[in-house]
């Protein structure tokens, strides 16, 4: 009978721990939210120049960052041509994600934060929309702001050879 009590608490233990580790995640889902289809899409960003070798022509890369409902492809090209024409494809990711909003409370203005599936934690990366001076355009043009650990870097809808994010592509 001992054996049989013992056997019963720890079986009893077991569900009950299975069954809250297996609400965690419906918890941190049931804050999630759809993200707006004017942020759905690819958007790019420049990951500067490197010059090669002395004789050969300088290598731009971008990052092409597609953002759908429930996951992010980010794909990582290399051009010959300063206008990103011609890309060559070099590598890509693809990642599940969860998107929450943010409201601040003083602006009112709302940002969307992406949080890997596979982690469920903290957000690492804030995105908002925001209207950016590009230089070789002469013209503001809508961009998507990415906040990642506190630094700022800006996508377009369109390769541009603008405000480069140097290392992050790396």
């Amino acid at each position: 009978m001992n054996k049989w009590v013992k056997g019963l608490i720890v079986s009893l233990a077991s569900v009950s721990f299975f069954g809250v580790a297996s609400t965690i995640p419906v918890h941190a889902a049931s804050k999630a939210v759809a993200l707006p289809k004017s942020y759905r899409g690819s958007w790019y960003l420049y990951g500067g120049a490197e010059a090669v070798s002395k004789k050969k022509a300088p290598v731009f890369s971008y990052a092409r960052v597609k953002l759908a409902p429930k996951k992010v492809t980010y794909s990582i090209c290399t051009s010959t041509a300063p206008t990103l024409k011609k890309p060559t494809w070099q590598v890509s990711f693809v990642a599940p994600l969860i998107y929450t909003k943010k409201v601040a409370k003083k602006t009112h203005k709302v940002s969307y934060r992406m949080v890997l599936r596979m982690t469920s934690g903290t957000p690492a990366i804030t995105l908002s929309k925001t209207k950016v001076k590009v230089k070789i355009l002469g013209k503001k043009v809508q961009a998507l702001q990415v906040k990642i650990s506190g630094t700022k870097f800006y996508a377009f809808r369109q390769p541009l050879p603008s405000h480069s994010v140097g290392d992050l592509l790396d």
